[in-house]
């Protein structure tokens, strides 16, 4: 949560991508095809009213449930709406490239793997 506070956008935007990768790939993959897919829905919202900022309050708390919903939840509810918000404007901006967002390589090397073995 406090990687949201960070005020330089590249900064913050680099942070994130690096705490995404760390995660146990069947979560960061997950994740990543997630907002991929909200980046997406999120293109056509002049036509389905969900922007990028109604997307996050939809699928921010699912995505990213604070562990003790104390009296600091809502607080942390709204943070954790910024961090998919965020991490949904960054596949917005690799839909034309998807390098940083790019796995399918490795989904193609793992069935690979699987199908050698």
């Amino acid at each position: 949560l406090n990687t949201i506070k960070i005020t330089d956008e590249a900064e913050r935007r680099r942070k994130l991508v690096d705490l995404v990768d760390d995660l146990p790939s069947a979560h960061r993959d997950t994740l990543k095809h997630l907002c991929t897919h909200l980046a997406r829905v999120a293109s056509h919202c002049e036509v389905n009213k969900m922007d990028v900022q109604n997307l996050s309050k939809v699928f921010g708390p699912n995505v990213m449930r604070p562990v003790d919903f104390g009296l600091n939840g809502f607080t942390e509810i709204g943070m954790v709406n910024l961090i998919i918000e965020e991490l949904i404007v960054c596949a917005i901006d690799n839909l034309e490239d998807p390098s940083m967002w790019d796995i399918r390589k490795e989904v193609v090397a793992a069935q690979a793997a699987v199908r050698s073995t």
